[in-house]
């Protein structure tokens, strides 16, 4: 079983800095500083890439705290939760959507540009999971999401007893993920191999695991994972369809 820590903000420059920012902040600068050297390693537009990523992590920070009051609308209707404390949680699966709105934002202001469609949409996801990796190392320092009572060798010792830490298991789940693609990756793939896998395995990986939940706001009598993993499963399937496609051959 593993111990329970907690790791203490430190205060810099009157800021207090705890592990959970810090970890936000390095998981992004990983992605994006991955990002552009996958397109300046296929001969895509580093400059535009770049504007791509401000767009799509802008619009995934976005959609990840705004999602905080789907999970917990009784608290945030109850003005327990106030509209400036979304600031202070996160959504994996709110971040999942925020991605591919803000991919969909910048595909169409730049749609006269052919290589920032699926190509560079293709590279950003690749490098998504090692990010996500890194972030989910915050929410297992700080303990935010305790999950049910467990004896297994993988549970934490909180306070009040064993429990199951979810930001320990998807923190593996996205280091598996990360070197699955490393591995993947050394043979050529089609355009949106990586959106297809991504957009499918994560979504079930989040509905395998709601049994080690506590307990997750429904709606119509589904969890809140249930109606995002049916948003985002087509968005995967959608790819995978298109890289399925025979490859059509040049002209003469």
């Amino acid at each position: 079983m593993i111990p329970y820590f907690r790791v203490p903000a430190i205060p810099v420059g009157g800021v207090m800095v705890g592990p959970f920012l810090i970890a936000i902040l390095t998981g992004a600068a990983v992605m994006h500083y991955r990002f552009l050297r996958r397109l300046a390693a296929r001969g895509l537009s580093p400059e535009l890439g770049g504007r791509m990523s401000l767009i799509v992590s802008v619009s995934a920070l976005l959609f990840a705290h705004l999602m905080v009051a789907v999970y917990e609308p009784a608290r945030f209707l109850s003005g327990r939760i106030k509209l400036r404390d979304l600031w202070n949680g996160l959504s994996a699966m709110g971040g999942t959507i925020g991605f591919v709105f803000g991919w969909i934002l910048f595909r169409f202001w730049h749609r006269s540009e052919p290589s920032a469609g699926a190509p560079m949409f293709d590279a950003a996801v690749y490098c998504a999971p090692l990010g996500c990796a890194v972030m989910r190392i915050g929410c297992f320092l700080v303990h935010d999401h305790p999950g049910k009572r467990s004896e297994h060798w993988l549970a934490v010792a909180f306070p009040d007893g064993a429990r199951w830490d979810l930001g320990l298991i998807e923190m593996l789940f996205w280091f598996a993920m990360a070197a699955g693609f490393a591995l993947l990756d050394r043979k050529p793939r089609r355009t949106g191999f990586y959106p297809a896998l991504t957009f499918v395995i994560y979504p079930l990986f989040r509905l395998s695991v709601l049994p080690l939940r506590s307990g997750q706001t429904q709606y119509s009598g589904l969890p809140v994972d249930a109606w995002v993993a049916m948003i985002v499963i087509p968005i995967g399937l959608w790819f995978a369809q298109r890289i399925l496609r025979p490859a059509v051959a040049p002209g003469p």
